[in-house]
């Protein structure tokens, strides 16, 4: 025969201890958790419930049994709640709260009312019974349950109905002392070795599942917003490229009657090329943008003549911007779409920062393993402050009008390329921007160089 006083006190003391796991789980939670506040306080009551049993062996004091149900009544109706809760259960709250009040009610009114004290444990044992068989319902009436909602669910049933078988015994043959080693209260206190242990280490891993869950869907939903992000972005580029375009070579052909326009009309036509220049610019950098953010980047690399890059981009600009290309450089690696887009955000920002009417200056060298592209200006330079947080994304030079993103996404390509983008000092004054790329083809891995 088992020790029944000695498992109650161990099974209370389990039942703490969960209590006690789930309080680090519970201060450790993002936000505020009540599944997990009602589990804490029902295996609580239930700890307290089991370990007033085992005082019941040491100190026969009266009033005991009777604290010990209602306690055990409350915290198992919470164990209900938390598992109510934790699955979204719907109309739970008020029917629960009311069958647990009137449970409990009946029990505390059960010597004032003159039932049979020999009754009690019958009743209690119905009452558990009802409770767990409600927690297994809860449990596996999940829509797609999981393997571990099905374990935890099953067991409670079993629980249920082994509570119940010793409600029937008592209410036939009686003798349900809860510590007297009869044959329904063994099979009830080994059932709840096993049930104690599955509830407590299965609720707080339902948490974590269904934790999981929750968070796997918020990616999914982030997810799907960023693919329309980028599609409207994507479109919206698309759609301010053209009619910039437009602008531009119309602004260019106006070049040639310029002797013919009044210097008021020719100053706001000048200010309409830099804003269809700037507009062209940021449809740019934003498509450049979009591809950068794609999950899956790859970078299409063919053998490339940087040079020719070079002149063909620095050509594209009215005036032209000036381009030193050395020949017999060896091709080059890269994506050429992606080093296009580099080479434009580079000449822009020196257009921006330039001083007057002097152009910015391309030149390109071989230098050992490297191809090297300077684009120099004659600005205001960059501060030795800024110089190491220029290229981070949104961040721009004291009296910048750039909007912080085009030397972002140049040194980003440059580095995926296995290169790197830099910034020194452009004697007299202003700056000049080294972009530096390997002979060599770059990782497989391109978001290893990625910054």
């Amino acid at each position: 025969m088992i020790d029944i006083p000695t498992v109650a006190l161990v099974l209370g003391l389990t039942d703490l201890a969960l209590a006690a796991a789930a309080t680090v789980y519970f201060t450790t939670a993002p936000k505020p958790n009540p599944a997990l506040a009602f589990w804490w306080w029902g295996r609580a009551l239930v700890g307290i419930g089991l370990l007033l049993i085992w005082a019941r062996s040491l100190l026969p004091v009266t009033g005991l049994p009777t604290l010990s149900h209602l306690l055990m009544l409350a915290g198992s109706a919470l164990e209900l709640a938390a598992f109510a809760a934790l699955l979204g259960t719907q109309g739970w709250r008020r029917p629960l709260a009311l069958v647990t009040a009137l449970l409990l009610l009946i029990r505390l009114a059960w010597h004032p009312l003159g039932l049979p004290p020999g009754l009690a444990p019958v009743y209690f044992s119905s009452a558990m019974g009802g409770l767990y068989a409600a927690m297994g319902g809860v449990l596996l009436r999940q829509p797609h349950p999981s393997l571990l909602l099905r374990l935890v669910g099953t067991t409670n049933l079993i629980l249920a109905a082994v509570f119940l078988a010793r409600a029937v015994w008592g209410a036939l043959v009686g003798g349900l002392d809860p510590v007297s080693p009869t044959l329904p209260t063994t099979a009830l206190w080994l059932t709840a070795v096993v049930i104690v242990v599955l509830n407590g280490y299965g609720f707080l891993l339902i948490a974590l599942q269904q934790e999981d869950v929750r968070l796997a869907r918020a990616h999914a939903r982030t997810a799907a917003a960023e693919a329309e992000q980028r599609n409207l972005l994507s479109m919206a580029s698309h759609e301010f490229r053209t009619p910039a375009a437009m602008i531009q070579a119309s602004l260019d052909s106006l070049r040639y009657l310029r002797d013919d326009i009044p210097p008021a009309v020719a100053t706001r036509l000048d200010n309409i090329a830099l804003a269809a220049r700037r507009l062209s610019r940021l449809a740019t950098v934003l498509l450049c943008r979009d591809r950068l953010s794609a999950p899956s980047l790859t970078l299409r690399c063919l053998p490339l003549d940087l040079g020719a890059l070079a002149a063909e981009v620095a050509g594209a600009y009215t005036p032209p911007v000036p381009c030193v290309v050395p020949s017999g450089l060896p091709p080059l690696p890269a994506d050429t779409d992606l080093l296009r887009i580099l080479l434009q955000n580079l000449i822009d920002n020196a257009l921006v920062h330039g001083a007057g009417e002097q152009p910015p200056q391309l030149r390109l060298r071989r230098d050992g393993a490297l191809l090297e592209l300077a684009v120099a200006d004659t600005g205001v330079g960059v501060a030795d402050a800024d110089k190491a947080r220029i290229f981070e994304r949104f961040e721009h030079g004291a009296g910048s009008r750039s909007s912080g993103l085009g030397l972002s996404i140049a040194r980003r390509i440059a580095r995926l390329h296995g290169g790197d983008l830099l910034v020194q000092d452009h004697q007299p004054q202003g700056a000049v921007f080294l972009l530096r790329l390997p002979l060599v083809p770059p990782p497989a891995d391109p978001d290893a160089t990625a910054p």
